[in-house]
């Protein structure tokens, strides 16, 4: 499931994630099934994957990479969390 939220780096703000998501599940459950508890924490291995990438950011802020997604890509990481919190862990996905 981690491998989700790594494949959607960067891009976790787009519109198309939910699509993307639902995409890799249904791909996924092709070889191996997931539970509905599982589909449904899967915003969480999103969100943690962001959210080490903030981490590196600030612990690599030497680095032309970390002052070119710097201060933006904080301030978005900051509102996908906001939006995060405030979706019940069910519904966070449009479909299970």
């Amino acid at each position: 499931m981690y491998d989700l939220g790594s494949s959607l780096s960067f891009i976790e703000h787009d519109p198309a994630v939910p699509d993307l998501i639902d995409a890799w599940v249904t791909g996924y459950q092709q070889v191996t099934p997931l539970s509905a508890a599982e589909v449904a924490e899967l915003p969480t291995f999103v969100m943690l994957r962001r959210l080490l990438l903030v981490a590196w950011i600030g612990s690599h802020s030497d680095t032309d990479l970390a002052r070119e997604m710097g201060e933006e890509f904080t301030e978005t990481s900051c509102d996908l969390a906001e939006a995060y919190h405030d979706q019940p862990a069910l519904t966070r996905r449009k479909s299970c």
